[in-house]
């Protein structure tokens, strides 16, 4: 029971907080919820399993506060997909029927991949920032052959991109006063 509700809770989670980063059909994805929550409702008992899930779900909502919304996005997909469940992320951030490049081909084919890539088209598109594309022939993903090695290269790419974007802001939000005191002229 606590394995359903752990996943309907991710479920929620990505529908939730998850579709703007995603870009994921989140309809599909609380449709696949409601499903769900019936037959596990009906296999467990409606009362016992509301309680489940309300635990679940208040666990959620402090790990939401607790971790950068990109990768929490990226975690509960990968989660609900081990699980055997729907994302709503149906494919990359890029139309399969037009790669250009072996890195692209390999995101393609590669579920676990999807989101990853569309959580960087979101940080490249909605936030501003700059990312490498997949499909470059320059930058972390040319030089990859393996899943394995384009995960990686999305991973350090979100982490040094989404740091520096928070110190730049840090450091922006700080009175000017507060960063000349902070480096004295020498």
């Amino acid at each position: 029971m606590h394995t359903v509700a752990d996943t309907v809770s991710d479920m929620q989670f990505l529908a939730g907080f998850c579709e703007q980063v995603l870009d994921l059909d989140a309809g599909r994805v609380r449709a696949a919820i409601g499903t769900t929550m019936t037959k596990a409702e009906e296999d467990f008992g409606a009362q016992e399993f509301r309680s489940v899930m309300t635990q679940h779900r208040d666990a959620r909502l402090t790990e939401y506060d607790l971790l950068p919304r990109v990768g929490s996005c990226i975690q509960k997909d990968l989660l609900v997909r081990m699980e055997g469940g729907k994302t709503g992320v149906d494919g990359p951030s890029f139309d399969c029927a037009q790669v250009s490049s072996d890195a692209e081909r390999l995101v393609c084919a590669d579920p676990g991949l999807w989101a990853y890539d569309r959580a960087a088209a979101f940080a490249k598109r909605d936030l501003g920032l700059e990312m490498a594309s997949v499909g470059a022939n320059s930058g972390p993903h040319a030089l990859c052959d393996t899943s394995a090695c384009l995960r990686d290269a999305y991973v350090a790419q979100l982490i040094v991109t989404i740091e520096k974007e928070h110190l730049v802001r840090q450091a922006s939000a700080r009175p000017a006063a507060s960063r000349k005191s902070q480096h004295p002229a020498g």
